[in-house]
């Protein structure tokens, strides 16, 4: 069976995404929805449009990520097909993962990454995903959620988790740099409008400075 991978030519409207990364039990998520909720905004992760369009083309879960190129980039369109279906869309997402550890989580199996020798982190965002979305009229702003390293413990702590991740100053440490470091590679490299807002204490007022973000966002591409 062949599937479409190439995005309907009536969809190609401009959409203002807006991509809300942080490491794990920084709030990402859960601001992302505030955000749709408060903005009626489409919600959408890049990661669950793998998973639909493995369905579609009757993949099983443990090999939703293998290395196939035409999985991808069905994934890819069926992604950019959701967003474009309002004008503004919200997704929360990792600029940096650890491929083995993150494969692992997201297939429900436990994985314990070595402090002594963790797994590397590499981009979360493929740079070919970043330019596909960006060929098909879709304008991009990086949000980063920054957490202090004891505030981000103590959330850990408090999910209770079975495969979260580390607990450890070290490794969460580690993580929080990754994040920034290929955050500021994707700004560099496609120049593209970013802001990083504080969530350590109250949610509400992160979401309301990343709605002052967004307002701006907006008025400069209208």
């Amino acid at each position: 069976m062949r599937f479409n991978t190439e995005p309907l030519s009536a969809i190609n409207k401009k959409t203002h995404l807006f991509l809300v990364g942080g490491v794990d039990a920084s709030g990402k998520t859960t601001i992302a929805q505030m955000l749709v909720d408060d903005l009626g905004a489409t919600y959408y992760r890049p990661h669950l449009s793998l998973i639909d369009a493995a369905k579609e083309m009757g993949i099983q879960k443990d090999h939703v990520f293998d290395d196939n190129p035409i999985l991808e980039r069905l994934s890819w369109t069926r992604y950019l097909e959701r967003i474009q279906s309002s004008s503004i869309a919200i997704s929360d997402v990792h600029f940096a993962r650890q491929p083995n550890g993150d494969t692992a989580r997201a297939l429900g199996r436990y994985f314990e990454d070595e402090l002594r020798s963790p797994e590397p982190y590499i981009s979360g965002l493929e740079g070919s995903f970043i330019q596909f979305l960006l060929d098909h009229n879709v304008d991009i702003s990086l949000i980063l959620i920054n957490v202090e390293i004891e505030v981000t413990r103590k959330r850990r702590q408090g999910r209770g988790k079975k495969h979260s991740r580390s607990l450890e100053r070290q490794s969460i440490q580690l993580e929080k740099q990754s994040e920034e470091l290929f955050f500021n590679r994707l700004v560099r490299s496609y120049n593209l409008r970013h802001t990083v807002v504080d969530n350590n204490q109250h949610i509400s007022q992160t979401v309301d400075a990343i709605k002052t973000f967004i307002s701006r966002c907006i008025d400069k591409k209208s």
